[in-house]
């Protein structure tokens, strides 16, 4: 997933607001240097 994608329904950030993309989601995991990552929701692992 790219860092700048809108966020999915599962979206969430630190404070408990909504989510506008990945980046700003507590879910989300960067690869360190790169725009790219991994969403760890467990719903979204399947």
């Amino acid at each position: 997933m790219l860092t700048i994608e809108d966020a999915c329904s599962y979206g969430e950030t630190a404070d408990g607001t909504r989510c506008i993309d990945c980046g700003s989601c507590v879910h989300y995991r960067q690869a360190p240097d790169t725009l790219l990552g991994v969403c760890g929701h467990e719903r979204r692992r399947a």
